[in-house]
This record gives structure tokens, C-alpha cells and sequence, in this order.
């Protein structure tokens, strides 16, 4: 049960509280609504609970009202330890009615209605800005919801539809990812790099977009480096802009899943970008995952596991490849990865990777948090000449 709390922590920011036992909704049987569909169908007993424990499920049976429910089945659920009912009755209710109402936009939405296009805006009931992205690549129509494959497109009702997800949208209700990163103990050591050299108030900045992909503690850890060693760190020597400033992508929304209608729309996943406030690097961040010796990854496999790789070079390599070699991504022990900084390039990896998708595409009132399983710049790497 503990491990259950936590994961719902992690997803929701939610704290435990007191609950009263609920019923679950019992549905008009004469028509059908998104509430009546949810209710009856064995797929969705875990979201069913949720809604109905929240209020959310009588919005949904509002025969005058018109929604779009981006619907979780339960095994989404139970991807984050989520397994029955009264789970969700520990949980601050408040807190848990703000994360649903982020699946549910106040229209009727049809996947013809969506523009074959990345970034596309629709408003959730609480308010909150939902992104969209509709690519499509042969035969098949990819959409996409922060983050979230539709699975099932456009089942109707009386008052609105429903369209399936394949996972459950990381929504924080509390606000910024400064507030993110400060609740969550696993990514502290992070947190006070980012704080130490100023760049965590940043972070804060409802003003702005970020994408930010932090490493956990392990991973400064397996590095020597701790929230003690940081608090020793000259600010006057390293280059904050550099050592803890490559993690954040400023002015830009990346769900790991954009970089599928990259691919698809122009064959080309990948965004390149100047590091904010230190010029000499370029953050190439790219579709491709490149953290496997000796095998080769197509893009598709990639894009289908729904990996990423992340390298901060003095040089912009578009691909995330390096310059002369072919779209082949088998790895060559004759290439030179000091054209990489970071921890990657000392184990055999072209750059440093996501692999752990279950971590990323967490949704703060400014931006996004994804995990990234390695360091970006190590200290030396960082020194002011």
C-alpha cells in the first residue's frame, strides 16, 4: 500500500486524508451519457470510482452538457500501482478532482475535429490548457493528448464522447515545476543544484515555459555528487548556465511523443537548441535512442518505446548523430564522445537517454518534467576559464 501512495503521489501530488465510503454511480438506463458509458464498462471500473468519488462522474451525466473524457482503462491505472476502488479514497479529494478534470474538456471533440498538427490548445473544465497532436503516417492517424496515445477514437454519446488513452496524464495540481521538483525527495539532489546556482526560482516562473528533464539521485549518487557537495560548489568557478542550466529547455514544450509527428510529419525528430546563457553549447535532443552497444535502433522502435536521447555538444547535430556517419545508429567504439559532455559518453553511449517512460511527461502549471538516466555536464566540464 505504501508503494501504491507514493506512485499516486508522484503522479497527482496528493496527500492522504479522511474518506467516507461511496457508491458507485448508478446510470439512466433510458439514455446514454459519458458517465452511463464509464459506469457500465468493465474496462473502466478503477476511473469509474475516481469520477464518482470526486463528483466528477454527475458533470458527466449532464444530459445538456457537451465533453470530451480522455479516458485511462485501468490497466493505465494499474501501470501506477493503482489496483481498486478505495485507493483513491486515501487521497486529498480536492486535489485528486483537479487531476481527472484534466481529462475532460468541456466540448465535443471528434478526431476529424483535430488539425493534423503538434501543440494544438483546448481548455480542460478546470481551465488548464490540454495539448494535442494529430500526425499521420501511412495508414494510420496518430493522436495524441499531453503525452497520451488515443487508443480508441471517438466513441459517442448523448452529451459528449469519449476517446481512450493508453496511459493516465500526469497532471499536478499544485502548481509550478519548482513545486514539483521541491515535493519530490527522489530528484533533491537536482533540486539543489538547481537552487544553488539560482536557477530553481526560474523554475517558478508562471510567466514562462519550460521542459526540464532531471536526473534522480542515483544518478548524481553513482558520481559522488551530493546535496552536501553542491553546497561546496563555487559559484564563482563553474558555470551554473552549464552544469545544471543543460537540463532545462526554456520557451518549449517537448512531450516525450512529439517527437513521433516530428518523424512522421517531416522525417526529421529532433530539436537543437543554444544553452541559455552559455552560447558555446547546443542542447540536441532527438527521437533516436542511442544507449544500446552493438544493436542497431531504428527510429520507429524508438518512437514506438517511446525513448529519447539528450546530448550537450559544442557543435548542433540535428540527428543527434555525429558528423560524417550514416542514419545507421549501430555503435562504433572509434567515434569520439568527448563531442558529448556528460556522464553518457563514459559508458559506451553516444549521448544520454530516457529509457524509463513511465517518469516522463509530468504536467506543472508552466511546463513539463521527464527523467533522464544519466548526467547531461559533470562538474569539470563546467569550469569558467
Amino acid at each position: 500500500m505504501q508503494k501504491i501512495l507514493y506512485g499516486l503521489a508522484l503522479v497527482f501530488g496528493l496527500q492522504s486524508c479522511d474518506y467516507d465510503e461511496v457508491e458507485l454511480y448508478q446510470p439512466n438506463e433510458e439514455e446514454r451519457t459519458v458517465a452511463g458509458f464509464i459506469s457500465n464498462n468493465f474496462e473502466f471500473t478503477l476511473l469509474s470510482s475516481a469520477l464518482q468519488y470526486t463528483g466528477l462522474m454527475d458533470t458527466l451525466n449532464n444530459h445538456l452538457g457537451n465533453y470530451t473524457l480522455l479516458a485511462p482503462p485501468n490497466s493505465a491505472f494499474e501501470a501506477l500501482g493503482i489496483t481498486r476502488p478505495s485507493d483513491f479514497y486515501q487521497l486529498d479529494k480536492d486535489s485528486l478532482y483537479k487531476a481527472l478534470a484534466f481529462h475532460i474538456i468541456p466540448q465535443r471533440l471528434l478526431v476529424d475535429d483535430i488539425p493534423f498538427d503538434n501543440g494544438i490548445v483546448y481548455t480542460t473544465l478546470e481551465g488548464m490548457e490540454q495539448q494535442a497532436s494529430k500526425v499521420s503516417y501511412v495508414t494510420t492517424t496518430y493522436l495524441t493528448f499531453s503525452g497520451s496515445r488515443v487508443t480508441t477514437f471517438d466513441q459517442a454519446f448523448i452529451n459528449g464522447n469519449v476517446q481512450v488513452l493508453d496511459k493516465v496524464l500526469k497532471f499536478y495540481p499544485k502548481g509550478s515545476i519548482k513545486q514539483w521538483l521541491e515535493e519530490n525527495e527522489q530528484y533533491s539532489i537536482f533540486t539543489a543544484g538547481l537552487r544553488h546556482f539560482n536557477l530553481l526560482d526560474l523554475l517558478g516562473n508562471e510567466d514562462r515555459n519550460f521542459s526540464v528533464f532531471a536526473p534522480d539521485n542515483e544518478e548524481f549518487e553513482s558520481r559522488g555528487i551530493t546535496v552536501d557537495s553542491i553546497a561546496r560548489m563555487d559559484v564563482n568557478k563553474l558555470i551554473g548556465a552549464r552544469l545544471f542550466g543543460a537540463y532545462i529547455v526554456p520557451d518549449l514544450l517537448i512531450f516525450i511523443s512529439d517527437f513521433r509527428y516530428y518523424y512522421y510529419n517531416s522525417g526529421q525528430q529532433f530539436v537543437t537548441r543554444v544553452l541559455e546563457d552559455d552560447e558555446d553549447y547546443h542542447q540536441n535532443l532527438t527521437g533516436y535512442s542511442h544507449n544500446v552497444p552493438g544493436q542497431q535502433i531504428f527510429p520507429q522502435t524508438a518512437l514506438d518505446q517511446n525513448l529519447y536521447s539528450f546530448g550537450i555538444s559544442k557543435l548542433a547535430f540535428p540527428y543527434g548523430q555525429y558528423p560524417g556517419k550514416s542514419s545507421s545508429l549501430v555503435y562504433d567504439s572509434a567515434l569520439d564522445f568527448d563531442l558529448f559532455l556528460g556522464s553518457g559518453r563514459q559508458s559506451h553511449e553516444a549521448q544520454t537517454y530516457g529509457d524509463r517512460p513511465e517518469r516522463n511527461d509530468h504536467i506543472a502549471s508552466n511546463g513539463l518534467i521527464h527523467d533522464i538516466h544519466a548526467l547531461l555536464v559533470l562538474p569539470d566540464e563546467a569550469l569558467k576559464n
